[in-house]
């Protein structure tokens, strides 16, 4: 494996080694340079619940807790490298500073085609130091991911394809939540087309992982997986199933599982604007019978939305439904719960200068079980992703991402809240 990450690191770098090699023939078209400033800000607040020894007396407290995790300025700076004269290839760097830490990161992707079969990859390398020296695990590190994927067409409408997926990450300074590791993943498979852009995807993988210091995490996993994508008159469909097995060759299977994923969205036109939108998703994991510390569940969600659209809006509400049944042995918690709400989607969308997609749930979660830990609540749930042209050639992006539950006793509530928002000025 040490082999494969000085493999995947010297992959990494080839946009570099790209660039020097066309260091002659660099024009000043090919370049687009970006710089800008944000802010990050990461909060949680919480309840724990604590039992203080005093005297020999105890007393069960409720301590309401607030954490920010992060919140930073940020000054960035990016630029781009796209050969005019070869298509597809992209290369580019970039720098962020925050008064905690510095990124640098270099990326490269393309295309290429060798008669009727075509490469695409993509590569990414990233630097983190911390400006105190990064003396706490985790906070300064290096990471990286090389992916690949060569398709050959076997005949007008049927093409093999065989995916290579590789990572690392390794931390300058480790603990018990923070390791560092490896991984490399191979999937091989067949693409069918029919239809007005209709296809179904079948492909098997499997991935490996080494990390260095807990042999306990090393696993190596096997499965398959079905694509389906279909637009019908009137009608899109795109459906997804997944199956892996897990094996962390522990003694007796410990830990070991198989887990199984399917999600389905599909849209039916109700005439020249409305439509009726059904989104379903219901995942299971299973894991050895022989390990008594095994977290078995069964999970699944449905959403029924019914709304209008139009070339740059889109608009859509309707009531939505979740359930959880774990099925482990003495040691799992109980979580199983049922879960009712109203979900919101709307969508803009100007491509010369906005866009921006909201969701919102509002329910309410009832518990199977509750005890002095955890109780039923009422729930709101947020995401907002937007990007905006201000003036030419300056854009504000941002992402907000929240999360309210509010239970029937004041001191159980909690939320979490993120922001994300960056001013570019690209030239």
């Amino acid at each position: 494996m040490k082999i494969l990450a000085r493999a995947t690191a010297t992959g990494l770098l080839l946009c570099g080694v790209v660039c020097l090699l066309h260091g002659s023939m660099l024009r000043a078209s090919d370049w687009a340079w970006r710089v800008g400033v944000g802010y990050d800000f990461l909060s949680q607040q919480y309840s724990l619940d604590s039992l203080i020894s005093l005297e020999g007396d105890s007393l069960a407290a409720m301590t309401a807790l607030k954490t920010t995790y992060l919140d930073d300025l940020k000054a960035s700076f990016q630029m781009t490298y796209t050969p005019g004269d070869q298509p597809g290839l992209e290369l580019g760097a970039g720098l962020e500073q925050t008064r905690d830490a510095s990124r640098f990161r270099v990326y490269g992707s393309g295309n290429p085609t060798f008669g009727r079969t075509r490469l695409t990859w993509n590569s990414d390398l990233e630097w983190r130091r911390a400006v105190d020296g990064g003396a706490a695990a985790g906070e300064s590190f290096v990471t990286g991911r090389a992916r690949g994927r060569l398709s050959v067409p076997a005949r007008t409408s049927l093409t093999w394809f065989a995916d290579l997926d590789a990572d690392f990450v390794a931390f300058d300074v480790t603990d018990r939540y923070t390791r560092s590791y490896q991984r490399a993943g191979l999937k091989a498979g067949i693409t069918r087309e029919f239809g007005l852009m209709s296809s179904v995807r079948l492909a098997a993988f499997t991935a490996l992982r080494q990390v260095p210091d807990s042999t306990a995490m090393n696993y190596r996993n096997i499965g398959a997986e079905i694509w389906l994508l279909g637009l019908f008159s009137g009608s899109t469909l795109d459906v997804y199933a997944r199956v892996e097995a897990r094996d962390y060759h522990q003694p007796d299977g410990e830990d070991d599982y198989t887990r199984v994923e399917i999600t389905a969205d599909h849209t039916l036109g109700l005439g020249s604007s409305a439509f009726f939108r059904q989104i379903g998703e219901l995942e299971g994991m299973f894991s050895n019978d022989a390990d008594p510390y095994g977290y078995d569940y069964t999970r699944a969600e449905l959403r029924l939305l019914g709304g209008v659209r139009n070339t740059e809006l889109s608009a859509a509400i309707g009531p939505e439904i979740g359930y959880m049944a774990v099925r482990s042995g003495d040691y799992a918690p109980e979580e199983d719960y049922r879960e009712y709400g109203i979900a919101t989607d709307f969508d803009v969308l100007s491509l010369s200068r906005l866009f921006c997609s909201l969701e919102s749930s509002t329910g309410f979660r009832n518990l199977v079980y509750e005890d002095d830990t955890q109780s039923d609540y009422t729930y709101e749930r947020l995401n907002l992703v937007g990007d905006i042209r201000l003036a030419g050639r300056l854009a504000l992006s941002g992402l907000v991402s929240a999360e309210w539950e509010w239970h029937d006793d004041a001191d159980e509530n909690s939320q979490i809240f993120l922001i994300s928002t960056n001013l570019t000025y690209a030239f």
